[in-house]
Order: C-alpha cells, then structure tokens, then sequence
C-alpha cells in the first residue's frame, strides 16, 4: 500500500568527479524534470529534486540520468536521497520508542526464564564485563595514566537535559551537529531530537547514547532497582550527530556528511544503531575512516516475525554488512541469539511490532566481521513528557534491537584503545587501518565461544567480554591483514547488470549505468519480501550459473520494486 503512492518528487544525490563537479553538468544529466538542487553537507555532492511526473521511479531516474552522464563521457554517481523528513508533530502525551509502557519484554530472558535480575543485569561479568572493565579505565584516567577518546555517536539526536548526562558524563554539547539538509539553519546546529509524526522512531537517539555515555543515575530514575553509572564510557568525549528522523538510513548523504565530521573532529570510535541498504557513497566514506584509524561498529539491523513490519530483511544490513565495519548482532541473557526460532519460543505476541522483533544475522560470508552483545531488556533513557514537561518514566527497562547491542561493542573498542594508547603509538598503528584491526583482532580474540554452539552461525565472533579483551595486548598486524574495501555491489549482481546492459546497449560506454544497474537491483532484493528467501540463498560473491541467473531475472521481471527502466532491460 505504501508503494503505491507515488510522492510528487524524487530526491537524488548526485556525486560528479571534482572536476565536472558543477551546475551544467547537473543540469545535462537531467534535461528534464529538474525542478530544483542544493548542495549538500559534503561540497562535490548535488541534492537534485526530480519531478516524479517525468518517470515511474526514482531508479528509472537514476538510470535514464547515468545513461546521459554515460554518453557525455562524466562521472557521475547517483543514488537515492531523502533531503526532507515528514513534518514535525508535538505528541503532549511524548514519545514511544521503547513498546507500550516502562516495563521489561515479557517474551525475552531474563523476563521470560525467570532469572532474577534487575536493571543493569547485562553489565556484569557473567555477561559483557563492561561495568568492571569501565572502572578499571576510569581509575588509570583519574590517575592520569591514560588519556580519552572521542567517540561519534550517529543516530536521530537527544535530548541533552535528560537526568542521564548530568551527573559525570562528557558528552561534547558544544560539537552536536544535525546533518538533516533542513535543520542546517543558524542557531540549530546542535543534534537535538524532536517527536515526529507516525511511523517514526522517538528518542532512539536518546536511548542509544544514555547507554553509551550516560552517567550516574538515581534510584527514582530507574524505577528503584538501580542506582550508579548507566553507561558504558562516561568519561569518553562523545558527539551526538543527527543524520535521520527513522532507524533506517533513508539517506546516506546525511550519514557521509556525519562521518566525514567525525574524520574532522578526530574521533576514533564510530556507533551507530542504524541500518539500511548499500550505497557507493556510503562504501567509500567507511573506506577513508578505516584508513584514518577509526573503528566503525554498526547495528546489524531488526527484522519481525509477524504482520506488516515483515517486510525487512533477516540477514545483515549496511553498512554493518562491509567487511570495514564491525556488524552488531544480539545475544540474550541466557547465552541463547537474540532470534525467537533460535530461542525454541514463540510467546504470545501482541499487535505493536516492538513484541515480535528480533535480531538479524547471517549470511556466512557477512557473519566474518561481526560480534555479539547482550539485547534485549537494557535500561532505556525515554524522553516522554507530560503536558508540565515532566519526564514520566526517565528510563524504561525494555530496551532492545541490535541498537542496544551496538553500543557496548563501540564501547568496549574506546575502553580498549584508552587501556592500550602507549602499544598502538609504540607500533606505529594509531591513526592507521592498523588501529582499527587491532580494535577487532582483541576484541573478537577475546569474544566468548563457549557458552553457545552455534555462535559462529549467530553472532560471527562469538560474544563480546569487554574485561577480557582489555586483558588482550596489542597485536602484531601485518599488511596482509588488511580488510577488503568496502564495495556497494557484489559481484555476482554486477556480472549480471554487465549481461543486461550488453544485451541492449553493445558498444557504449556504460560505467556510471553499470554502477546504478547494480545498485537497483541489490536495493530490489533488500526492499521485496518475496525474495528475501532467494537473496538469502545466493552467493554474491561469485558469478551466478544460468539457471540461478535466470532465476534471479524471473523474480525481477515480476517485483513491484523493480523500475520501468530496470524491467525495460530484463
């Protein structure tokens, strides 16, 4: 039903080299249904508003704009942008980004196997060892044995008054930037979340970083079973950046301009509990921060076992998905994956979405870079007010997804790099690639693989134990362990894009419609729920056979999410 109204312009970012970076050649690409075009955050980097009267989709555009870009001889990368969100809605009763009310899922450990526990369970070191691992840092830095880290936190914004950061957090209030095209404004540049209307997610920005960087609270702020440090590295120097309204990356414009920010502002760590589907842009912006030493962890993504909210993917999303990124999955309190077949339960579920959510993982071949932490049930910050402005709940205990995951992995690669600053300067790694392998190499090194058989299956490197890998040294890291770039297309699907273009377009130079071609057809199988099951089965990595081939080009020619220009080539 969504597909099925057509919004009255398409938004597209367009990326030229820099020099045929300018106006006319915007223009030459789009001769017409051009309506309008800014630059964005990043300066060779056009946001062009597309008429949506002029074609079927925004994929026909991008085509038919790279075929033009293709015969012009430019170089010119053009993918999907969501310029402007929905319009902002003041909700008096406040905000619903954790389920119904304050309290635990009933459906997940330790609700659900009646373990005892109490808010800040997954702390301890039975689970991810950060409580005691955080202390031991916090000691050397107060005795000025070491030094913090800047840590980006990229999500939809918080709420700076919020009890969790008044008491011994160092969140950098002063560096919050919104890369949200419209909130670039004098005297709004700060990464501020506010309520939007339906469909959005309120406050997950403000969840996610009272985890992160949250300080000590009180018992009246966790409905009176906890009282002490919320966080994971309050003393880390943390910058909140607002790229989106939603979870899901609708614009990787706004997520490059965010990481190129924190390239800027020397960061080392990069969280994010947010995911979407690949983008060249996207690949190439992870590529410079691996080079410049920055350690980016990346929630692996949420999928639902019922109702309409089925349509997303079980396996990893972007960019938790490139090899450059560690990829954040879940583990429950019982040691079991944060996936309700894995767990052998079904609990009656009710009718929100939030009930039936669960962790995504897999494929094999994504599963090489990614790390477990402990979801669901974390304490969640909530911003909801009454109509006096009062916080009602301060902090829910249902916390969860893999965006609960992500920032104790995030936290634990800070806490490790403060432990092993005087290592990583002595081999020369800090500021390298090889800061950022020796990150992974200690903390997947040190991940537990005991207490759950199929961990390699679930959560790729086993579950992370934050004490233990502050105990791991610096590894030696050779150039042979560099990980591949991180690509915006497999394979597989590039072969098969060449094979449709040299069917109708022999002799042409193709490169940029060769690169958009790809594209759709990997943003196809990410965005139909009908070949969820044929994506999964697929080994992108290498060429495809006729008959998966022709497999892949039946169930295109079919999918409501293929262009007109896409299905033209099939």
């Amino acid at each position: 039903a969504a597909a099925a109204v057509k919004p009255s312009a398409f938004f597209l970012s367009v990326r030229f080299v820099p020099e045929q970076n300018n106006e006319e050649n915007l223009r030459r690409i789009f001769p017409q249904g051009l309506k309008s075009y800014l630059r964005a955050a990043t300066s060779n980097t056009f946001i062009a508003e597309i008429d949506a009267a002029s074609c079927d989709s925004e994929w026909s555009a991008i085509l038919q704009a790279s075929a033009k870009a293709d015969a012009l001889d430019l170089s010119a990368e053009i993918e999907p942008a969501r310029s402007r969100g929905c319009d902002v809605v003041f909700y008096p009763e406040g905000a619903k980004a954790v389920g119904k009310d304050a309290g635990w899922l009933e459906m997940w450990p330790p609700i659900k196997n009646k373990a005892g526990l109490t808010t800040g369970w997954h702390l301890g070191d039975d689970y991810s060892q950060l409580a005691s691992a955080r202390d031991r840092v916090w000691a050397r830095l107060n005795d000025g044995q070491v030094q913090p880290v800047r840590i980006a936190h990229i999500d939809t914004g918080y709420d700076r008054y919020h009890p969790a950061f008044r008491q011994l957090s160092h969140v950098q209030h002063d560096l919050a930037r919104s890369f949200l095209l419209y909130e670039q404004i004098p005297g709004r540049t700060g990464a501020l979340d506010v309520y939007y209307g339906d469909g959005e997610i309120q406050g997950h920005g403000l969840g996610t970083l009272a985890q992160l960087a949250g300080g000590r609270v009180l018992k009246e702020h966790t409905q009176g079973d906890f009282e002490g440090i919320i966080g994971y590295v309050p003393f880390a120097h943390v910058i909140p950046m607002r790229i989106s309204e939603t979870v899901v990356i609708m614009d990787a414009t706004n997520f490059c301009a965010a990481v190129e920010y924190a390239i800027e502002q020397k960061c080392e760590v990069i969280t994010m509990s947010m995911a979407g589907k690949p983008s060249g842009n996207m690949a190439k912006v992870i590529n410079k921060a691996y080079e410049h030493g920055i350690t980016i962890v990346t929630a692996a993504g949420n999928s639902w076992t019922e109702g309409i909210r089925c349509i997303t993917p079980k396996t990893v999303l972007y960019p938790a998905r490139f090899p450059r990124v560690i990829a954040a999955c879940g583990v429950c309190q019982n040691q079991k994956p944060y996936d309700f077949e894995a767990q052998e339960l079904y609990a009656e579920k009710g009718d929100s979405g939030i009930e039936v959510m669960q962790g995504n993982w897999g494929p094999a071949q994504a599963m090489g870079y990614a790390l477990a932490a402990y979801t669901p049930n974390l304490p969640w910050a909530d911003g909801e007010k009454d109509m006096k402005g009062h916080y009602l709940h301060i902090f829910k205990k249902g916390g969860g997804g893999t965006s609960s995951a992500t920032p104790q992995i995030a936290a634990a690669a800070a806490l490790w790099i403060m432990e092993h600053r005087a290592e990583l300067d002595q081999k020369g790694y800090s500021g390298t690639w090889k800061q950022v392998e020796a990150v992974r190499q200690a903390l997947f090194g040190s991940a537990d693989k005991t207490t759950f058989g199929d961990w390699k299956k679930y959560y790729g490197n086993g579950i992370l134990k934050a004490l233990r890998a502050l105990d791991t040294p610096c590894p030696n890291i050779s150039d042979s362990m560099k990980a591949p770039e991180s690509e915006s297309t497999w394979w597989g699907l590039s072969e098969l894009a060449d094979l449709l273009l040299q069917r109708r377009r022999s002799g042409m130079n193709m490169k940029n419609m060769r690169t958009a071609l790809a594209m759709e057809l990997q943003h196809v199988l990410f965005s139909d729920p009908n070949l969820f099951k044929l994506a999964e089965s697929l080994d992108f990595s290498k060429s495809f056979d006729a008959h998966v081939r022709e497999e892949l080009e039946a169930a295109l020619r079919h999918s409501p999410y293929a262009s007109e220009e896409l299905k033209m080539l099939l």
